[in-house]
């Protein structure tokens, strides 16, 4: 009878993405974020309420600070 191989033990291989912690700046990217979500909101519906149009240059910077946040979050 030949002797038993020992089997070779699989390896534990690290998650492919792991998941972290969220860290305090990531909270607060997040309160920005919800910050600006909730200026627009506010401002969009005082336009609507008024009869007056949404200023071009105040959607704009309401937009670019949405993406800024974005972009921030994904890092």
């Amino acid at each position: 009878m030949p002797a038993a191989k020992p089997k070779a033990k699989a390896k534990a291989k690290p998650s492919q993405k792991s998941k972290k912690k969220p860290t305090k700046a990531d909270d607060e990217r997040l309160k920005r974020l919800d910050a600006v979500s909730q200026l627009k909101t506010d401002y969009i519906t005082a336009c609507k309420r008024l009869g007056v149009d949404v200023l071009p240059s105040v959607q704009k910077a309401i937009s670019d600070a949405q993406t800024s946040d974005l972009s921030l979050n994904k890092g």
